[in-house]
């Protein structure tokens, strides 16, 4: 090496050594998003027109009546029979939501090896809250007693 060259090692160790913070401007991609939203893009991207319902329920509701570490869940379970609705059941509206639509998801679940029943709990709310807000009017779609059973 030169001796007329500065050698990189000793100028960030005179750096350090002075207590001065180094000039590093850190840059993200345009496209860049946070690992929270990307998961949350992955689960509710494929919930289709759903996708404006479910992410007020979650931002209005899911907060008050659940623990921090549950909100996860909740998401996924929203998010994974609705991705089964649009997806495989070609359904694009509520009123197309049936009790049958929910046996369906279940069995699909099961098939995956799916053994908890949490996610029917989710879902029942989610569509309590609809009813609640007039968006549904055909009853809870979850069956508490037929559903759960299902899962046996």
């Amino acid at each position: 090496m030169c001796s007329n060259q500065t050698n990189p090692l000793s100028s960030q160790l005179a750096t350090e050594a002075s207590g001065e913070v180094p000039n590093i401007s850190l840059q993200t991609r345009p496209d860049y998003q946070p690992p929270a939203i990307s998961r949350a893009n992955l689960i509710l991207g494929p919930t289709g027109p759903f996708r404006p319902l479910i992410e007020k329920y979650l931002a209005t509701v899911v907060p008050s009546y659940y623990k921090p570490g549950t909100i996860i869940q909740v998401r996924s379970s929203i998010g994974k029979f609705f991705r089964f609705v649009v997806q495989e059941q070609g359904i694009k509206d509520l009123d197309q939501i049936r009790p049958s639509t929910i046996t369906r998801f279940i069995e699909s679940e099961r098939g995956r090896g799916l053994t908890s029943i949490n996610f029917i709990g989710h879902i029942s709310s989610f569509f309590v809250w609809l009813i609640s807000l007039e968006l549904y009017d055909r009853g809870n779609p979850v069956i508490a007693r037929l559903h759960r059973s299902k899962m046996s």
